[in-house]
């Protein structure tokens, strides 16, 4: 038995012995670096479809199967150091709802909200802190454009082409938005009938996803799922890139 052991202690002395065990080890810590590095890049996903949507406090929001999320890129020209990441999760529900949910990811309490006010319709409401949602209809030039402020006010329009015949198309009822901040996120929910409106008819639709996040040094970017050379424009129809049908999305 002492031979045994004796031989067993220069075996491991010896110098090939010693570059294998080495190897080993450094092969288990590449394997261990490979699998951590693959649950990084699955988890940044642009669909981020793993991602629970967390409902604002007293909301009433359940996720569907069917709900799609995304995140959005920021403008590089009207960029932040403020906000780290907005993801939006949609869904549609029969009868016509939406739901939209807006959720910014911020460091500290920088990100300036208009005050609460009446829940009514109301222009220019991108001149401060507002999420967007833009919906066309695919083979034509027609869509439709949604403002949501964190103020409970609201805004929507329909527009024949760019920019172009536009007017104010009226809603079954106007869009419930509720609200919830912590220390590291704001959240905006949205719940809007959609219902009757002519671009929604065909059902093959695109969809456009935008926010501008005003800071409360008065600087502010502006997001969307996708930016195109140039000036931010969130009514490039090339920016609409979620393609879907209103029984799929």
């Amino acid at each position: 038995m002492e031979g045994v052991v004796t031989a067993l202690f220069l075996l491991v002395q010896l110098p090939v012995f010693r570059l294998c065990k080495r190897l080993a080890y450094i092969l288990i810590e590449y394997m261990l670096l490979r699998q951590k590095a693959h649950i990084v890049n699955d988890a940044s996903i642009g669909l981020l479809s793993r991602i629970p949507c967390r409902r604002p406090s007293g909301a009433n929001f359940e996720r569907s199967r069917s709900a799609m999320s995304r995140i959005l890129s920021c403008h590089p020209d009207f960029s932040t150091d403020v906000v780290t990441m907005v993801d939006v999760t949609v869904d549609c529900l029969p009868s016509g709802n939406f739901l939209f949910h807006y959720n910014v990811h911020v460091a500290g309490d920088q990100l300036a909200l208009p005050k609460p006010a009446t829940p009514e319709r109301t222009d220019y409401l991108w001149q401060n802190t507002c999420f967007e949602a833009f919906i066309g209809a695919r083979d034509t030039t027609e869509y439709f454009e949604l403002n949501l402020s964190p103020s409970t006010q609201w805004a929507a329009y329909a527009f024949e082409d760019y920019r172009q015949g536009m007017s104010n198309p009226d809603l079954v009822s106007p869009p419930r938005i509720e609200t919830s901040m912590t220390a590291n996120n704001f959240e905006l929910l949205a719940t809007v009938n959609l219902s009757g409106l002519p671009t929604l008819e065909t059902g093959r639709l695109e969809l456009g996803l935008a926010a501008v996040l005003e800071e409360k040094n008065g600087r502010k970017s502006l997001w969307a799922l996708k930016h195109n050379l140039g000036n931010p424009d969130f009514h490039d129809r090339d920016c609409f890139i979620h393609k879907f049908e209103t029984a799929e999305i």
